[in-house]
């Protein structure tokens, strides 16, 4: 958990309550209450723009990080992102054609079949982790700034998954598709 700004609070709210009202959802009834008591009768469904919050991250990135050489050495090193511990664990792919592959592909060493789902599965749903790294980068900019959070190198793979960078190349995307491996494995799917 972290403490957040009420301006972040009050965007996120108004962008998952944009999100239930595409998908014809109610939003928590809980919810009521809590606007009432916190003074957020106002929130009205908008979404967040993708692109707008991720420029305005990347203004607040050191030059320096986005340079060539240091961007390729975040990108292949972000599936170490020690903030991420206990976050990421829950980011994985769980459809059918996801555990279609990796059932069709039993017994396959897994680099390969990570590599195979990274250019496949995982390359179609490109835009959805793009915005999962970037909403993730924007709490954890929403940090004091001494606990000195990785939202740095997750904006930065948010922008390389947003310009259609081979995600071979991302560390943790890597990671994503070698967690998707092992907990469709063990859910006994396969």
């Amino acid at each position: 958990m972290l403490a957040v700004s009420r301006s972040y609070l009050d965007r996120a709210v108004a962008h998952h309550l944009a999100l239930s009202t595409e998908k014809r959802e109610a939003a928590p009834l809980g919810l009521l209450q809590v606007a009432e008591t916190i003074g957020g009768a106002d929130w009205q469904p908008a979404r967040m723009a993708f692109g707008e919050a991720l420029a305005g991250l990347i203004a607040d990135i050191p030059k320096t990080m986005c340079e060539a050489a240091a961007l390729a050495s975040v990108l292949r090193k972000s599936d170490d992102l020690a903030d991420l511990d206990a976050v990421a664990l829950s980011w994985f792919e769980d459809d059918p054609q996801v555990a279609q592959a990796v059932e069709g592909a039993r017994g396959r060493d897994h680099a390969k079949l990570a590599n195979y789902l990274l250019q496949s599965a995982l390359a179609r749903h490109r835009d959805r982790w793009a915005e999962t790294v970037l909403r993730t980068a924007l709490w954890m900019y929403e940090a004091p700034p001494e606990a000195d959070l990785c939202w740095r190198e997750l904006a930065l793979v948010a922008k390389a998954l947003a310009d259609g960078r081979d995600m071979t190349e991302i560390g943790l995307m890597r990671n994503i598709a070698l967690r998707t491996i092992a907990v469709l494995r063990s859910a006994g799917r396969m």
